[in-house]
């Protein structure tokens, strides 16, 4: 087979893309003077320095406040902003041509869970699921459940937000994979009686 060297032409994850910086930063509402020395020239000097093909920067972590002034109804900005981070990203990134690219927290936010308890997944018993770590009230959960209106309403909505304000190139979706839990909601409980005609969901994963 001959192989096509242009299958990778005018996509940031080609052959030619292989080390990427990134900056893990997950705010709060304690953090203070969010992007306040952000600046596009030491970003150009940085990412120059470590000779990045890619960068990549949050959007909005674990806690799920914004790292920029996020518009999306129901979305939770950083108290502590001063100026977008976001915005000089993409400014230096454009500037030597790298791609950028931004983290996002998927299904594992803790402000959604605090203003709709009625997105989390509940355990068995039917209480409200959260990780370690956990700041938020006590008994309020921070994992969504994949049936609420969570993606939807939020999710998908802020990451358009984001395309359409910084031209940002693509998305890691972080922490779905350890933040995924069983689901006892009312919407999963209605969904596994539709598919299985079993009206009560087992509890014993032991599979006994």
């Amino acid at each position: 087979m001959t192989q096509n060297n242009n299958l990778y032409a005018g996509k940031w994850h080609g052959k030619q893309y292989y080390f990427g910086f990134h900056s893990d930063l997950h705010v709060d509402p304690d953090d203070h003077e969010i992007g306040a020395r952000c600046d596009e020239k030491d970003l150009v000097s940085l990412l120059r320095l470590v000779e990045a093909d890619f960068a990549q920067t949050d959007c909005k972590g674990h806690p799920g406040y914004t790292s920029w002034f996020s518009r999306t109804p129901g979305a939770s900005v950083a108290p502590g902003i001063i100026k977008e981070p976001l915005k000089e990203w993409r400014a230096a990134t454009q500037k030597l041509g790298l791609p950028l690219h931004c983290h996002y927290s998927g299904i594992y936010d803790k402000a959604a869970g605090i203003k709709h308890p009625d997105w989390c997944i509940r355990d068995k018993s039917g209480n409200l699921v959260n990780s370690p770590g956990w700041y938020g009230p006590e008994g309020a959960g921070d994992k969504m459940c994949p049936r609420s209106p969570y993606v939807d309403e939020l999710m998908i909505p802020q990451l358009i937000e984001v395309i359409d304000k910084f031209q940002v190139d693509g998305f890691w979706i972080d922490g779905d994979i350890w933040a995924m839990d069983m689901c006892y909601c009312d919407r999963c409980r209605q969904a596994f009686k539709e598919k299985t005609g079993i009206a009560e969901p087992p509890t014993d994963s032991s599979g006994s």
